[in-house]
């Protein structure tokens, strides 16, 4: 059957004219809610907050009076904002007190030293049998002792006058070995001068006639420090068994109160011992990580007293991200909740970390860290770990990611 003659075709740009006014505003209306719901899941599940990387600064204060020997490279005053590094000494004070200690102790055991030579002596000269036949008879406690009584005592006293010997050899090392560090640490604060002074001035310069002289002396005042090492590790437990050891029942009486005496003495020394070298080991003041000294408070040769500050150092990375669980947003945060965390200025540099952390109460939460910094926010403030690898300059804002499932 032939179609009718009146009957025209619409052609096929029409057509598509007509259906994209007809049903694509249809399927942009759908579009619309699918985006809607699943932005909705996914504000469910994650909630994005603003958090600050912070950092504890670090000040060093002196251990001890006395005189700021050194601040700095140029010796006057600490730069403030210069670069350290961790371990790199700031300041050092004057050694003369440590030293004027160490005379005191070295006297204390050089006496002890002598008084056991003298005992010893006398048990080995030839009439130290008289003499002690003679102390035997007026001992009391062993009086009307025997021959092989008095060879007991005798042997006692040999024991713990050896010992007493051995002992004041231990510690006399132990001196000797504290007055070598204090010469090293001398060169070293030497060395350091020398090569901040020739750092400012050419590069891979040689070195001066007074620095080959001085790496010298290190060198060899390095190899009997370990002599010295050696040899007071291998007689420490020694000395110290051997005063424990000795049997003061089988000493005279006399012998008896001596010999406690000498004892007392040598606790006392052997904890001064151990101050003075825990005191020369902090002489010189280090930086406790790499970043840069934010505030100085002394100068070369300037007198200090104890506990003075000396220099505040700000690391260079921060470590940790202090976020707060806003009211309306978090609602039981936890330590061990898994967030992301983004770096604002370049949000593709992001690491995975823990909730560290959680305050106790709630807070005001900083201005920085709201949406709107003349509205008021509410919320409690939680600590987040930056990882060891990670390096972000304290004061940085970040966005802190919380997974909500």
């Amino acid at each position: 059957m032939n179609q009718p003659a009146n009957k025209i075709s619409t052609p096929l740009r029409y057509r598509f004219q007509r259906a994209r006014t007809k049903y694509l505003p249809i399927a942009f209306f759908l579009a619309a809610c699918a985006g809607c719901v699943f932005l909705l899941q996914f504000q469910n599940r994650t909630i994005v907050q603003v958090g600050e990387v912070e950092a504890v600064d670090y000040t060093m204060t002196t251990p001890l009076a006395g005189f700021v020997q050194w601040a700095t490279h140029d010796g006057d005053k600490m730069p403030v904002f210069a670069d350290v590094t961790k371990g790199q000494v700031i300041a050092g004070l004057d050694d003369q007190p440590v030293r004027k200690q160490l005379h005191v102790i070295k006297q204390q055991v050089l006496a002890l030293g002598e008084f056991a030579t003298s005992r010893l002596a006398v048990l080995a000269g030839p009439a130290s049998r008289g003499q002690a036949s003679d102390w035997v008879g007026v001992s009391g406690p062993r009086a009307g002792a025997g021959p092989e009584d008095d060879s007991e005592s005798r042997n006692a006293q040999a024991e713990a006058w050896q010992a007493l010997s051995g002992f004041a050899e231990l510690s006399m090392k132990q001196i000797r070995q504290c007055e070598q560090k204090l010469e090293l640490r001398k060169i070293d604060s030497r060395l350091r001068s020398i090569e901040s002074v020739s750092s400012d001035g050419l590069q891979n310069s040689p070195p001066t006639a007074e620095q080959q002289n001085l790496q010298t002396q290190r060198l060899k005042i390095a190899g009997d420090l370990q002599r010295l090492a050696a040899g007071i590790l291998a007689e420490e437990t020694l000395a110290v068994e051997e005063m424990n050891d000795v049997d003061t029942d089988n000493l005279l009486a006399a012998d008896q109160i001596l010999f406690r005496q000498r004892s007392d003495r040598c606790r006392f020394i052997a904890e001064q011992m151990v101050s003075i070298a825990a005191l020369a080991e902090s002489l010189d003041i280090v930086s406790p990580a790499r970043g840069q000294i934010s505030k100085a408070f002394v100068r070369s040769n300037q007198s200090v007293q104890q506990g003075v500050p000396v220099a505040t150092v700000t690391p260079s990375s921060g470590a940790w991200v202090v976020v707060y669980a806003r009211e309306q947003g978090i609602v039981r945060p936890f330590a061990g909740m898994p967030v992301t965390v983004g770096l604002l200025r370049d949000p593709r540099q992001k690491f995975s970390s823990t909730v560290a952390s959680v305050g106790p109460k709630i807070e005001s939460i900083p201005g920085r860290q709201r949406s709107n910094s003349r509205v008021e926010e509410w919320g409690r403030p939680m600590r987040i770990a930056i990882p060891s690898n990670v390096e972000i300059p304290p004061g940085s804002l970040v966005s802190v990611a919380f997974k909500t499932e």
